[in-house]
């Protein structure tokens, strides 16, 4: 169970990781198109969903998103 809520504080901050990658990536190749979207979800968690050639899918919980602002 610790393991799983250690993932999930860090969320917010793989998400940013990720889109940070895949626009460096884009510029690298010189053309992309990218998408991110967000939802609330049960529990107030956020799906925040990154699309760049495949898609990639966070849920990041209310709390993590609170700290961040």
């Amino acid at each position: 169970m610790a393991n799983s809520v250690h993932h999930l504080e860090h969320e917010l901050e793989r998400a940013l990781q990720r889109l940070e990658s895949e626009v460096r990536e884009g510029l690298g190749h010189g053309f992309f198109e990218l998408s991110v979207t967000c939802e609330v979800i049960k529990d107030g968690k956020r799906r925040l969903t990154i699309r760049a050639g495949k898609s990639y899918q966070f849920v990041i919980p209310e709390q993590e998103v609170k700290m961040a602002s």
